[in-house]
């Protein structure tokens, strides 16, 4: 194989043919990422030529973690040796449609606005509660790791501005959270970052009372949508389709995070 940069793509030929081309291609010190435009071989080759393409990525760049977007193809959850192939979909909410339920109080209990210190003062185990599909997407290995993304979402407002209307932990004692975020733009519209309830708090339905505090919220707030991205094996799916979010996109990436 062979690797070409041209114009913020990634062309890969073999024996001087084309075999993939990658747009939105972004080559850091460390990471490199890019979404798949164009594969000539056969779909049922594809995942060990990526193997291939993987290898000959950090040999020539140095580098140790890659995010590769699949693009129109699509594989099921794996892992093959350091490789993780993780179907991630967006899902999108109509506020307008959506009926308040002012009846969760009891179930939620105490919580009040998210610190970002409480995170860090539980990250141990918000880190052994987040699903590890999550923790390869997010391509941490450790609770550092996973307190410095938040650090970047909150502090660096690497997706937009925190609300804090609507970000909430639990307390006494903590057993979960959720982060909302104001997209730099969307109007209108706010992501739920990420929302946990700790494993041994869940079948109570905290998590489901959980996101409704926040879509009563941001319905009162006027927000017109919300979304959220999850992994396919996030035990939280259920919950987000019984609310009546619905997928507006889906892809498979491949993962390395070594």
């Amino acid at each position: 194989m062979k690797l070409v940069e041209r114009s913020g793509k990634l062309i890969v030929f073999e024996n001087d043919i084309e075999i993939f081309r990658f747009s939105q291609w972004q080559r850091g010190k460390k990471k490199v990422t890019g979404k798949l435009e164009k594969f000539s071989g056969k779909e049922k080759s594809m995942l060990a030529l990526l193997k291939d393409l993987k290898r000959l990525i950090e040999e020539e760049y140095s580098v140790r973690k890659l995010e590769l977007n699949l693009g129109k193809y699509h594989f099921d959850d794996q892992r093959f040796e350091d490789i993780a192939i993780c179907n991630r979909g967006v899902m999108q909410l109509n506020l307008n449609k959506y009926e308040p339920d002012n009846r969760i109080s009891k179930t939620l209990g105490d919580h009040k606005t998210l610190e970002l210190t409480t995170l860090k003062n539980h990250i141990n185990d918000i880190f052994n509660g987040t699903p590890e599909f999550d923790k390869t997407y997010m391509g941490v290995k450790n609770p550092k790791e996973l307190y410095e993304v938040y650090e970047r979402a909150i502090l660096e407002e690497e997706f937009g501005t925190l609300n804090p209307e609507l970000s909430f932990e639990l307390i006494n004692p903590f057993r979960g959270f959720v982060i909302s975020i104001d997209l730099m733009d969307k109007k209108n519209n706010f992501l739920i970052g990420d929302l946990l309830v700790l494993p041994e708090h869940r079948n109570k339905g905290l998590g489901t009372a959980l996101i409704k505090r926040v879509l009563n919220g941001g319905k009162k707030e006027g927000y017109s949508k919300t979304m959220l991205a999850v992994t396919l094996e996030n035990p939280a799916l259920k919950i987000y389709k019984k609310l009546g979010f619905r997928f507006i996109a889906r892809t498979t990436l491949l993962l390395v995070n070594n």
